[in-house]
């Protein structure tokens, strides 16, 4: 099948969900052709927002799929026909906007576009038209269709953490309102360390408020999406583990936590993997602290024990262990534990261990049996059977649920 057959056949697919055109340059960034009726305002919308510069370059050495964002909320997807010997064509999809919520707010920056290039109010309100009949698409699947595009014009499978991603535009254009972006942005974190260092079980709203609002540590040039999201997890949980400290858990127990989660986030291969990390971190500092804060009553040598063994739920150690680090004799302990817990030491060493299995399943490289061996269980069979009877579903059917391919 020639490319141009298998270019009509993909941008008929895409058509289906929504009016995603489709273009192809060539090496300058000349336009051969498109499917949209606006083909000449969009056209000139990619060049006066920097695009065509910028593909221009991509077009000598581009060898991944490529996603460029206009400053008011426009995105286009891009890939080079690499298997071209003489010239490469580009071929690219969009745009589209990345939200609805501030269509006619970004609008209203076509008045300063047009200020700085003296065009007229008829091209101005043309060019109003045309952006106003752009769809509306969610900016994963617009890097789904990205790597999609690139398959389909040089047969090779990749994923979207090979996608580059580039801004378009003038920063200083858009200064205002990226310092609005920025003071609401550190709001919300003030808010969110608060729920941390508070162990506030309110937290999963103020985290999806606050994913909503930010995209994540801002890193510009040739970084993969992926790589901003590991960035961007390392430092979250740094602000978290100190909030945590601050609540009250103990610098050992927070270092050794979120080490954990940068690691599990590091080795993650996939965007959503690493949200997942995101979330568990969180959810685990702030109910760590909660604990901590609704048991002040615990005796400190019962909470060095439940401090170890939520520290150390993946290494072997017995009771005789945990009696050492309290400074009672074995019996002594279990029937002190359970007086002051109000369940017994194996209990809450499985339910920590469970716990920490919820974690570990969101991490695709590691195989079932795995999470059971490090996690000191005897047998898979036993451990899927325990997890059941705390879950209500098998690691299985969890992993299943809340990972997602």
């Amino acid at each position: 099948m020639l490319i141009e057959d298998k270019i009509a056949l993909f941008s008929e697919q895409i058509m289906c969900g929504a009016e995603i055109y489709t273009w192809r340059y060539d090496a300058e960034i000349n336009l051969s052709g498109s499917n949209c009726p606006y083909e000449e305002l969009i056209d000139e919308a990619l060049n006066a927002f920097g695009g065509k510069r910028v593909l221009r370059e991509y077009a000598q050495i581009g060898e991944k799929p490529l996603v460029l964002s206009a400053p008011i909320g426009l995105i286009w997807c891009a890939c080079t026909d690499k298997r071209s010997v003489e010239e490469r064509s580009v071929y690219v999809i969009g745009p589209v906007w990345s939200t609805d919520t501030n269509i006619s707010q970004n609008l209203m920056s076509l008045d300063k576009l047009s200020a700085d290039r003296n065009v007229s109010i008829q091209w101005l309100h043309d060019m109003d038209a045309a952006m106003r009949h752009l769809p509306v698409v969610m900016p994963k699947l617009m890097h789904q269709y990205a790597v999609m595009l690139h398959c389909t014009i040089n047969s090779e499978k990749l994923g979207v953490s090979d996608i580059i991603f580039e801004n378009t535009g003038r920063d200083g254009d858009h200064t205002e309102k990226v310092e609005r972006d920025r003071y609401r942005i550190w709001q919300l974190e003030q808010n969110m360390m608060k729920m941390v260092r508070e162990g506030d079980m309110g937290y999963q709203k103020a985290f999806n408020q606050a994913s909503n609002v930010s995209s994540g540590v801002h890193i510009t040039g040739a970084v993969t999406e992926l790589r901003k999201a590991k960035t961007s997890v390392v430092v979250f949980t740094t602000l978290c583990t100190r909030a945590a400290i601050e609540g009250g858990m103990s610098p050992d127990e927070a270092y050794t936590l979120g080490d954990s989660y940068i690691q599990s986030a590091e080795n993650a291969t996939t965007i959503s993997d690493v949200a997942a990390f995101s979330y568990a971190m969180y959810s685990e500092f702030v109910e760590r602290v909660h604990s901590r804060r609704t048991n002040l009553a615990v005796p400190s040598h019962i909470r060095a024990v439940c401090d170890y063994i939520e520290l150390h739920a993946d290494e072997p150690f017995t009771n005789e262990d945990l009696a050492k680090r309290a400074g009672y004799s074995e019996k002594y302990l279990r029937r002190k534990f359970f007086e002051v817990m109000n369940v017994s030491l194996p209990e809450y060493i499985r339910a920590v261990r469970i716990e920490r299995a919820k974690t570990l399943l969101l991490d695709r490289e590691l195989s079932i049996q795995d999470i059971s061996d490090r996690l000191q269980f005897c047998s898979r069979a036993h451990f899927s059977d325990v997890f059941r009877k705390v879950v209500g579903i098998t690691p299985a059917k969890y992993r299943e649920k809340y990972i997602r391919s």
